[in-house]
């Protein structure tokens, strides 16, 4: 499977060389793909919670 640039993942497990195991997921929470890639490849996304008013 060939994925989007964009697509989110989750970073499951950090390797010594530096690649990462990360899986990605529909919004039903479906894995669609695992795979390793650089650190370099990606871009750290944060969602912080939303504030209650």
């Amino acid at each position: 499977m060939k994925l989007q640039q964009g697509a989110l993942g989750t970073v499951v497990e950090v390797f010594s060389d530096g690649v990462l195991l990360v899986e990605f997921a529909n919004e039903k929470g479906q894995a669609y793909a695992i795979v390793e890639l650089p650190a370099g490849a990606l871009v750290k996304v944060v969602r912080e919670p939303l504030e209650l008013a």
